[in-house]
């Protein structure tokens, strides 16, 4: 995971994985092994919670513990990270014997499989390829990785 945002009309709120930061700006193997595992946040409010907050705008109003933790405490329940996109790691893609372009094929085919109806679906195919787009779904068995990442901030340890 590089970035994940979770944003909508007005607002967003965005991770970044540190450790990912710190190895791109070469940093020393201490700051790198430091960094494992923590998540950088970069919070974009939406103008009502400018506002809300500082009736002048200015950012020194909003770099305040009970800022942060009122606009955090609101979205973090619904906030969830997938430990890998669908169960795909490097580790399963250095696993498989399949070609990573019949892989590519394999998950764009599952996309449009979810998205357009199968009749609709079968308009765009040759007979032959169609039924080699079936065959290669059952061929190459995708992870089933529903895991998910706990995201917890520790607000007694803010200031």
């Amino acid at each position: 995971m590089e970035t994940v945002a979770f944003k909508n009309k007005s607002s967003q709120i965005i991770f970044y994985n540190k450790q990912k930061e710190v190895i791109h700006s070469r940093e020393s193997k201490e700051v790198i092994g430091q960094a494992d595992g923590l998540l950088r946040m970069e919070i974009r409010p939406s103008h009502h919670d400018w506002t809300k907050f500082s009736r002048r705008k200015r950012v020194i109003d909003l770099l305040k513990v009970d800022v942060f933790t009122e606009i955090t405490r609101k979205v973090m329940n619904q906030i969830i990270f997938p430990n890998e996109p669908d169960g795909i790691s490097p580790a399963w893609l250095r696993s498989q014997p399949s070609k990573i372009s019949q892989i590519e094929t394999l998950l764009g085919f599952q996309l449009l499989q979810q998205e357009v109806p199968e009749g609709v679906l079968k308009q765009f195919y040759t007979a032959a390829t169609y039924v080699n787009r079936k065959n290669l779904v059952k061929g190459i068995p995708l992870p089933k990785n529903q895991t998910k990442l706990e995201l917890h901030i520790d607000y007694a340890n803010l200031g």
